[in-house]
């Protein structure tokens, strides 16, 4: 059954009732009823709870015991968010090539790179900030020679929507013969029903040029509102009915470069003049070195994010749009890096059919982006939408790590799970701000999180900048609506500011909203966990939470204080269920301590909870392997790849990513030394024996990429690995596994 309310009666007028509940078997009753609806929570697949209750009256025994037993469904059963059966997507065979043209250069000779303390006189280096010849370490610029920067790019796209436009379903973007690993890429749509595969190694760099982006106003210019949604800019790239975006490679937008039109940016604190990229505002006011803590952004000066400084915004595109009615869509292992504006953004309808954008599968997807560029979301579902399924994915950015909404009443955003989701740097996996369409029955199993830590070392924390879980509206007067059915199972958090913040206040005026059915289970916040907040608008918009398995191994801080509010501060009037299983007994009492709330269920003391166990790991990794006829293959435990003859070779394709902790946006900087000096080492276990070592590659040029060619000869499975050794900031980290059945 679904999660759902439920209330004790008894037919004799002025009858007081006594109730308990438990997971299995049966209980006493000891708990005064309150005549509130209990809320039956949902849990891992089935979760049995069982509810017992007596009454007493006025003349009248004591009545015997009655049980009601319930049974709710969780991720791994039916029904949960999603209504489809989502299974890992597949690469299609039998591609059409496009080999890139260009390589991804490590040069010198850069455009101002503000995540490096070297480039520009502004960091104490001998360039001009701004200028082509700005004196920087490391960029990656795509060119027709191995040794030069461009700063102006010659276009793929020609031969890229050439072949998308064929009659080929599947365009597979691989290496040149010459070790290419560049394309560059003006706005392009992914046709319906097509899949455009991107090779490990292979880096399609967007266009630095905003004339290309234009959509009936000026892209890239200084402007007083938001100029995104295609007030401005077209999308990078659009995605049509049925069509996949997939592959190892990555997609670089370049937010942080400067455009191909100027050879200047502002100076810090200009609010006129010519804009030098898209994170403009970030650029311009990126003044200091890297020592830093977090007074104001990381040690932005103020004005650095672009909603507030500096006068306006650099209008940016989004980086991949799903517009309504395009359905069925998959992205699939791709990273995209450096989004200039909202990264994924899918819209359903605000008129006829109210489900009108459904089946999307975001799976293995990463995002990049710097830490402090605001409308850098990740995720965003905004109106209308629903059976969608994010699974498996890793988001470091500067604004919304996701963030679902609903822009449109009676046209709710519904019916999603978030699975396996790694939270870097950002905002949080949010909800709202925007609700007034209605949001209801999302689940997110197994989130971790870890909040910017400069590096993995750690860093002072912005309540307002640094969260997990953020559920927030109503958004600048637009109507709210009601939140429903939000189920949080399995998250780990450390370094947040906020760990958790359910917030109605987040703009003012608007309509009151109503939280009701969330649940908080197997919930531990770690490592300096933040500021937990549970809030409701008003009385007559309680509500409705309960918390299962919930530790904290830091201490708690206080509530947010509201910006505005109906005449209180801190959390206030949720009706909140504690248990079955414990929860903080300090969560309780700030749970009770709120205006107008009600806590029910039982606390423990300090010691009793058992956290949540995760695998924090804030590095994460892709294995595939090549071979002369094929590229991209899995070849998974599951579906192993089979060989035979003498020998077999294959090549070992290993990528590591990094969060944008610092200087971690062009490369990720995993050791003291920087990259590419990292090593990745490649290991083989054959017919389940110790793994032995077959080869060790470097990083490459683009810092994420090494790989090693091997040989198989021994008769049996081989499960190929590759590892990581760890360093100052990092633990050692080994993934894979490729698995090759081999007969000679």
């Amino acid at each position: 059954m679904w999660p759902q309310d439920t209330i004790i009666e008894d037919g004799t007028a002025g009858a007081s009732i006594q109730y308990c509940y438990v997971n299995t078997g049966t209980c006493t009753p000891s708990t005064a009823y309150n005549n509130k609806p209990i809320y039956i929570k949902p849990a891992d697949s089935p979760y049995m709870e069982t509810i017992c209750a007596n009454a007493t009256a006025s003349g009248y025994a004591q009545s015997e015991n009655t049980c009601n037993y319930y049974t709710t469904w969780g991720d791994s059963g039916a029904p949960s968010g999603d209504s489809r059966t989502v299974t890992e997507p597949a690469f299609p065979t039998g591609c059409a090539v496009v080999n890139a043209t260009k390589y991804s250069v490590w040069t010198n000779a850069v455009n101002i790179d503000p995540y490096n303390a070297t480039a520009g006189s502004a960091h104490g280096g001998t360039g001009t900030q701004g200028t082509l010849g700005a004196t920087g370490s490391s960029d990656f610029e795509p060119s027709s020679s191995s040794s030069s920067y461009v700063s102006a790019e010659t276009s793929d796209y020609t031969a890229v929507v050439n072949a998308l436009n064929g009659s080929n379903s599947c365009i597979e973007l691989e290496p040149g013969s010459s070790q290419q690993s560049a394309l560059v890429m003006t706005p392009f749509t992914v046709p319906a029903n097509k899949t455009l595969i991107v090779d490990a190694g292979v880096t399609v760099y967007m266009s630095r040029a905003p004339s290309t982006y234009n959509n009936g106003g000026t892209c890239g210019t200084l402007i007083s509102g938001s100029g995104i949604n295609g007030s401005h800019c077209k999308p990078a790239i659009t995605m049509d009915n049925g069509s996949a975006l997939m592959g190892y490679g990555r997609i670089d937008y370049r937010g942080w470069a400067q455009f191909t039109s100027n050879a200047t940016c502002l100076a810090s604190g200009s609010s006129s003049g010519t804009i030098c990229g898209f994170y403009y505002n970030t650029i311009a006011a990126f003044l200091n070195t890297h020592s830093e803590t977090e007074s104001n952004q990381y040690g932005m000066p103020q004005g650095s994010n672009y909603d507030t400084g500096l006068g306006g915004f650099s209008s940016p595109p989004e980086a991949i749009n799903i517009p309504s009615g395009s359905n069925s869509v998959v992205l699939y292992k791709i990273t995209l890096q450096n989004t200039p504006g909202f990264g994924i953004q899918w819209a359903g309808a605000t008129s006829g059919e109210a489900c009108a954008t459904s089946g999307l599968t975001l799976w293995g997807v990463k995002i990049v982006d710097p830490f402090d560029t605001d409308n850098t979301d990740g995720f965003d579902p905004i109106s209308g939408v629903c059976n969608f399924t994010v699974r498996d994915v890793y988001v470091s950015n500067g604004d919304d790590d996701s963030a679902i909404k609903s822009t449109t009443a009676g046209y709710a955003t519904q019916n999603a799970n978030y699975i396996n989701i790694h939270k870097y740097s950002g905002l949080g996996m949010s909800i709202g701000s925007a609700t007034g369409g209605g949001i209801d029955n999302i689940w997110y199993t197994n989130v971790f999180c870890s909040g910017p830590t400069k590096n993995g070392a750690g860093a002072t924390l912005s309540t307002t900048r640094d969260t997990c879980i953020k559920v927030k509206s109503p958004d600048d007067g637009t109507n709210a609506a009601t939140v429903s059915k939000v189920n949080y199972e399995g998250l780990y958090i450390q370094y947040e500011g906020n760990g958790i913040w359910v917030y109605p206040y987040y703009s003012c005026p608007g309509t009151a909203p109503t939280y009701s059915d969330f649940l908080f289970q197997d919930v531990t916040l770690g490592t300096t966990p933040g500021s937990m907040s549970f809030q409701s608008w008003s009385a007559s918009h309680q509500s409705t939470m309960a918390f299962n398995n919930f530790t904290a191994t830091g201490s708690f801080n206080g509530p947010n204080t509201p910006s505005c509010s109906p005449g209180w501060s801190g959390d206030a009037y949720g009706d909140f269920t504690v248990g079955p299983n414990p929860v903080n007994s300090t969560l309780q009492a700030q749970l009770a301590a709120g205006t107008g709330s009600v806590v029910s269920g039982t606390a423990c003391t300090s010691g009793c909870v058992t956290p949540y166990s995760a695998n924090p790991q804030p590095l994460v990794g892709e294995l595939v392997m090549s071979t002369s006829s094929a590229t991209n293959q899995q070849c998974s435990p599951s579906s192993p790849c089979t060989a035979s003859g003498s020998s077999y070779q294959l090549t070992l394709q290993a990528t590591l990513q990094a969060g944008s902790e610092y200087d971690t946006m062009e490369s990720p900087q995993l050791s003291a030394s920087g990259c590419p000096a990292c090593t990745i080492t490649f290991w083989d276990s054959i017919a389940g024996a110790a793994p032995i070592q077959v080869g060790t590659a470097t990083l490459s040029g683009n810092g994420i990429t090494a790989k090693a060619t091997v040989t198989i000869t021994a008769t049996g499975q081989h499960i190929l690995t590759a590892s990581y050794p760890g360093d100052s900031y990092y633990a050692p980290y080994a993934w894979g596994a490729v698995v090759v059945d081999f007969n000679d």
